[in-house]
């Protein structure tokens, strides 16, 4: 005999139960199987890399790229409903501004600033807004720094030398 069974949770955890099967043979035998299981429940799950954005400030660039990727690793589809930075004035440009993920899988979301580089923007944060029921609202810190071998800004002063003054 072969039967298959569905476990079909109206809620989430661990469920316990016994199936009982009676055969109408002569012995009139009973079967009992004990079957236990855990549900997950049906939901999206926002994750992003990276978890930190560092913008490296190169003199040399007007525009600075970053890529984000926003995976979902639930089980419904990921609804980005809006992307935001966290800074007023906003001096960034996104790729999307919405969009649907499904499971298992990722769309890049690129991430560009084009506003003043001097001195270096304050941090500030990148909002993503889903209906993860966990993160509705993803944040991710942004951050700006120097790139390493960056030229410093020489500033030229101007002294006055006078005659038989030490020098």
């Amino acid at each position: 005999l072969q039967f298959t069974m569905q476990f079909t949770p109206l809620e989430s955890g661990d469920r316990n139960s016994t199936i009982t099967l009676r055969s109408n043979a002569y012995s009139n035998e009973l079967f009992q199987f004990d079957v236990s299981g855990s549900s997950i429940p049906a939901n999206p799950d926002i994750w992003c890399i990276p978890d930190i954005i560092t913008y490296e400030i190169d003199i040399d660039l007007d525009t600075l790229m970053q890529e984000v990727t926003i995976s979902n690793s639930g089980t419904l589809d990921l609804n980005v409903n809006d992307i935001e930075v966290s800074s007023v004035p906003i001096d960034y440009n996104f790729s999307i501004h919405s969009g649907v993920v499904q499971p298992d899988r990722s769309i890049i979301l690129e991430l560009s600033y084009t506003g003043s580089l001097s001195p270096l923007p304050e941090p500030n944060s990148l909002v993503i807004y889903s209906n993860d029921p966990d993160e509705a609202a993803y944040t991710i810190p942004i951050l700006f720094q120097e790139a390493v071998g960056t030229i410093p800004e020489i500033i030229p002063k101007s002294y006055n030398l006078y005659q038989n003054y030490p020098n």
